[in-house]
């Protein structure tokens, strides 16, 4: 019985709630980061060679492409698939020479 109430104090005063929702936060934003690089590459047809890091900068970098991506981003976390869609195509794909180097 000493061993129950005292698991129970340790569970009430445990912040693993918070910390449960933190990393589901984490992980939902790392699955959403990982959809739009997979299909920035497709859309772009990126070698398979290049870093996901890679390609997150020389998109976020680019001028032409910031808005577009972060829109994206913005509707796939809403959930609104279909302007997700309409962002990813509206992103003008770069330059194969931006993707050489690595």
């Amino acid at each position: 019985m000493r061993y129950l109430t005292l698991l129970v104090l340790i569970i009430n005063l445990c912040p693993f709630p918070g910390m449960a929702k933190s990393a589901y936060d984490n992980l939902a934003y790392a699955l959403r980061e990982q959809q739009i690089i997979g299909d920035l590459k497709l859309h772009c047809h990126i070698p398979a060679g290049v870093t996901d890091e890679h390609i997150r900068q020389v998109f976020l970098n680019s001028k032409d492409n910031h808005d577009a991506v972060i829109d994206a981003a913005s509707a796939l976390k809403a959930q609104h698939h279909d302007s997700y869609q309409q962002q990813i195509a509206r992103v003008r794909c770069p330059d194969k020479s931006a993707f050489m180097s690595h």
